[in-house]
């Protein structure tokens, strides 16, 4: 399996996103209820169409009309410009400093570390690459389940907590 395998879903990902904008779903309110039902909790549905209703209207005030958004309108933006070089950015930087690159050269961590054995050392990169798929399942499933922004409350609750106590 190629490194760049995860950033060419995620670019598929990002196409798929936003083949729906707002500007695309005025008049089609129906889709845009279903759309965002599917990412956000049934009770803040009416609030973000509104919220997106506005939006749409305070941008054909700005531009005049309301025209279709392309992606090289998009990319003459500034914010959008530095927004896509700072996430592409990231992404480069991670396949050279995360965990990918530890997972590709785990045999040969585990060699250096004193396993002579060509098989062992696959076969205990083997049971890493398994636990860190395992990790990736539960995690996604616990954060599906819980909600991200519970989880993010919670964590950094325990963390100001955390690091307050290791400042003493």
């Amino acid at each position: 399996m190629s490194q760049s395998t995860p950033s060419s879903w995620m670019g598929l990902g990002t196409f798929r996103l936003s083949s729906h904008l707002p500007s695309e779903l005025q008049g089609r309110d129906e889709e845009a209820d279903l759309i965002l039902r599917k990412i956000y909790p049934p009770h803040e549905v009416e609030t973000e169409i509104q919220d997106l209703k506005n939006s749409v209207e305070s941008e054909i005030r700005e531009e005049g009309s309301s025209e279709k958004i392309n992606l090289i309108k998009l990319l003459k933006t500034k914010t959008v410009r530095r927004g896509l070089i700072a996430g592409v950015g990231l992404q480069v930087f991670q396949q050279f400093v995360g965990i990918n690159t530890v997972m590709y050269y785990s045999p040969t961590i585990v060699q250096l570390a004193g396993f002579a054995s060509n098989q062992i050392a696959l076969l205990l990169s083997l049971i890493t690459s398994g636990l860190n798929a395992m990790g990736s399942i539960v995690s996604i499933y616990f954060i599906d389940r819980t909600g991200r922004k519970k989880l993010d409350k919670y964590f950094l609750y325990y963390f100001h907590c955390f690091w307050l106590d290791q400042s003493d």
